[in-house]
Parts: structure tokens; sequence; C-alpha cells
């Protein structure tokens, strides 16, 4: 009995360190390795280097999703985050837009120091891969 307190006291400790360090570890900027594979994209632009999108996670819960698209127009979602255990629940909105209803919800799992997620326009799509940008 005493051995299966201990078991699940170090386990609850376990887990709360690692959400702890998820915690920390998802605050920053990350951005995208590599243009969209979706066909929301459009063709020129999924062929070239211009695709570019970045995720700033703020340590308060918020966080702000930019897209750039081929032709320079931004796109910004706003939103917060929820980190449990290994995962991330993302809330996000379009700024000003998107009424409270609409807003799009998108649980993803952290893989070492990697997110993969679809644009905010194509739920559904392939998924887009995220590292985290070095601190300065």
């Amino acid at each position: 009995m005493l051995r299966t307190f201990i078991v699940a006291v170090l386990l609850s400790v376990c887990i709360a360190c690692n959400k702890h360090t998820l915690d920390r570890d998802i605050i920053g900027i990350w951005e995208n390795t590599a243009a969209p594979t979706s066909p929301a994209v459009e063709l020129s632009v999924r062929q070239s280097n211009r695709w570019q999108s970045r995720i700033n996670f703020e340590p308060e819960g918020s966080l702000t999703w930019t897209i750039v698209d081929g032709s320079q127009s931004a796109e910004t979602w706003s939103g917060n985050y929820e980190v449990d255990g290994p995962s991330v629940t993302l809330v996000l909105s379009k700024k000003n837009e998107v009424p409270l209803e609409e807003q799009k919800e998108y649980t993803i799992r952290v893989r070492e120091q990697t997110l993969s997620l679809p644009i905010p326009n194509d739920w559904t799509g392939p998924t887009v891969e995220y590292a985290k940008r070095p601190s300065a």
C-alpha cells in the first residue's frame, strides 16, 4: 500500500515537472521550416520560399500567429494556448474579425523542439513544421 502511494506521488511530481518544462519551453518565437503543402496556398507560393509563418508564444498564455504569403501581405491570428502534459491546445481567432463561437481550437503534441500545425485557413489540410528560434 505504501509502495503504491509513493509511486503515485512520484508520478504526480514527474507529470507536474514535465508540464512546467513544456510551459517554459514553448514560450518564444517559432518559425516555419518549410512552405506549406496545402492546396489552400497557391502553387507558386508552395514552390518558393516566399511564404513565412511565425508563432509567438507569450509567457502569460497568449499567442500571435502571423502568416506572410508570397505577395507580402500579412494575415494575423491571435488567441491563447494552454499546456496539458505533452500537448498544447491553441484557441485562435483572426484579429477583431471572428466571433467567439467561430474561434478555431486545435490540440497539438510538441515533439522535441518541433511543432506541426495546419495553416489557420485550412485546418483539415497538411501540416507545416515549426522550429523554435534560438533566444538572443
